[in-house]
């Protein structure tokens, strides 16, 4: 599963959806899914007070290696927003025993995440972090 945090800065949300559905409608989606491929705008305060952003959950058949579907996220939004955070694990909760997801390396060896801003941008804190390790895989 790809988790995917993202800044739109100044693209319009038509935008950043249609760059989404482009992503997700390019690859072949996973057929036991029972996520919404969905982009939801999110604020960084529960009340909504704070920065505003929008996340996804995505699941594909890896026809394609993680890193090309990685590579293919980037190239439709690096340069183009103003942030983004992505994340990959395999989802052992799918299974009949399995838990939560996990994108920590040390849960799920597999797991790998990327993150990229603009110049002079930074992340809003209250936007979810994944582990430092991920980002070495």
């Amino acid at each position: 599963m790809f988790r995917c945090y993202i800044g739109r800065g100044s693209m319009s949300t038509t935008d950043l959806e249609t760059r989404i559905d482009d992503w997700v409608s390019s690859n072949v989606p996973w057929s036991g899914d029972t996520v919404a491929h969905t982009l939801r705008q999110r604020n960084t305060e529960t009340d909504g007070s704070g920065t505003d952003y929008h996340s996804i959950d995505v699941r594909f058949e890896l026809d394609n290696s993680k890193s090309n579907l990685l590579q293919k996220f980037e190239d439709k939004l690096q340069n183009k927003v103003a942030w983004y955070r992505l994340a990959y694990h395999s989802c052992g909760h799918d299974d009949e025993n399995g838990g939560p997801c996990s994108f920590d390396p040390s849960d799920d060896p597999e797991a790998m995440a990327r993150e990229w801003t603009d110049k002079d941008v930074t992340i809003p804190s209250g936007v979810p972090e994944f582990p430092s390790e991920a980002y070495s895989n």
